[in-house]
């Protein structure tokens, strides 16, 4: 698997860390056709990995991201939207209490 998301570095060197999976992992009923096969192998190699999850204090993930095709650029804004929105409003009281 690719360390898309390099953690580990940042280990005890860090107040927080955050992490952004950008590619969340969902169940596919059926698999058609070579491009498919493709894009689900890249998907399944770049997600973040169970351990690096325990190593981050927030793990910033959208599910809805899921319907989009990563070689749809089509839908930029859309996802670009979906991204800025969630973290917009996320609960900031709950970040503050891990810095301290």
């Amino acid at each position: 698997m690719l360390d898309n998301v390099p953690v580990r570095p940042l280990i005890g060197k860090c107040d927080i860390i955050i992490a952004v999976d950008i590619r969340p992992i969902e169940k596919i009923e059926k698999i058609e056709g070579v491009p498919e096969i493709i894009v689900r192998t890249f998907q399944m190699s770049v997600g973040i990995q169970k351990d690096i999850k325990e190593s981050c204090d927030l793990v910033i993930q959208l599910d809805e991201l899921s319907g989009y095709n990563i070689l749809d650029t089509h839908h930029n804004e859309d996802i670009f939207e979906l991204g800025y929105n969630y973290v917009k409003n996320l609960d900031v009281s709950k970040i503050r209490k891990m810095i301290g």
